[in-house]
């Protein structure tokens, strides 16, 4: 016969081996609706001491500047692939300028597009979720599809 304490061990024992297994299996599914890194590739980090970024209202050419932000020293490294958290989440309605100062080079950053996506939770209830699905990086269109989304920037 089992005692009430071992029952209880089972008990609790059963509630935590079901709870380890609750661990999602689907693609992550939150905050995949803006972009919040950005990744440069084939640069020195002298050349990305100081990074702008302009944020836009889509579809006025780059007119109407509604924020802005700078990014600043990324520290010294002998790798050319430097990757920044954004200090603006880029989103949709809107359009982004990246001017890296120190190479003269600009960015435009346009057409991000959301799809409509389906997760599972712990639970196996499905919703809906939304996700950038593609953006033009300069006119070439790229699709963030890593978690967390990010841009890629080549010199």
């Amino acid at each position: 016969m089992i005692k009430k304490t071992q029952k209880h061990f089972i008990i609790i024992a059963t509630l935590l081996l079901c709870a380890a297994c609750c661990v999602p299996k689907d693609q992550a599914c939150q905050g995949l609706d803006s972009i919040q890194e950005v990744i440069f590739k084939n640069f020195y980090y002298w050349e990305l001491d100081t990074i702008y970024i302009k944020k836009y209202i889509s579809n006025t050419n780059f007119t109407n500047a509604i924020d802005s932000a700078i990014i600043q020293n990324p520290g010294q490294s002998d790798s050319t692939i430097f990757s920044f958290s954004l200090p603006l989440p880029m989103t949709v309605n809107y359009d982004y300028i990246i001017f890296i100062k120190d190479t003269n080079d600009e960015f435009k950053i346009t057409h991000i597009n959301l799809s409509n996506g389906t997760c599972k939770d712990c639970n196996r209830k499905s919703y809906s979720f939304k996700y950038i699905s593609s953006l033009k990086v300069n006119n070439i269109v790229q699709s963030p599809r890593d978690y967390p989304p990010f841009i890629s920037i080549q010199n």
